[in-house]
């Protein structure tokens, strides 16, 4: 009786911490999965994920995964009255009358081909990313947004409530620009949709 109750015993002080110690192995993993998806799933909604991917297709010249994170509807919205105001600006300054109602006539002009001009600017982009050019001589070709060192020169901002990617002159051109960042209405991620520059008629000197 004795026996088969240390047996018993036995048995049972065995099989306990085992089944504990299995199941503790268990929790702790599930637990460690579940403490990487909620990371990786809040991770993959954040600016600086979107940036990534869009650096990474920027590299790669994959022109249309670069688009997924530029908005062009919003951006055209945003940037163009700013635009023309600009080139009204610059056309004022003109001394010449005949050269300022050409100027004036154009602006009225350009604002109806703001559907074509909008075209025109997602091919522009695609060209840039994938390094095509207009020229016919192949060493013409522009890979100034797709190289690994200007990549890094671009930087996630964050400045009175807005998200941005800071492009310095030296990645631009001649002019700093600030690429806003919004989150997509459509999914996690976040997309360029307006741009903004410290003196716009620096685009028209």
């Amino acid at each position: 009786m004795s026996k088969i109750k240390k047996l018993s015993s036995n048995h049972f002080m065995i099989k306990v911490p085992l089944g504990v110690l299995k199941n503790r192995w268990i929790m702790g993993a599930l637990i460690t999965m579940l403490i990487v998806a909620i990371s990786f799933y809040y991770f993959v909604g954040t600016p600086q994920y979107s940036m990534w991917q869009l650096k990474q297709a920027a590299i790669h010249k994959d022109a249309d995964k670069a688009m997924q994170f530029i908005n062009i509807d919003k951006l055209m919205d945003n940037v163009w009255p700013r635009f023309t105001s600009a080139m009204m600006s610059e056309a004022t300054k003109t001394e010449d009358p005949f050269e300022m109602l050409g100027a004036m006539l154009g602006s009225g002009l350009i604002e109806n081909m703001k559907p074509i001009l909008k075209e025109q600017l997602i091919t522009s982009i695609k060209d840039t990313i994938t390094g095509k050019s207009d020229s016919e001589n192949p060493e013409e070709e522009s890979s100034l947004i797709v190289s690994r060192e200007d990549m890094n020169k671009l930087k996630l901002k964050t400045s009175q409530g807005k998200t941005y990617i800071l492009a310095p002159a030296e990645v631009t051109g001649d002019i700093e620009m600030r690429y806003i960042i919004t989150r997509s209405t459509t999914g996690r991620f976040w997309q360029i949709t307006d741009l903004e520059i410290d003196n716009w008629d620096k685009l028209f000197n």
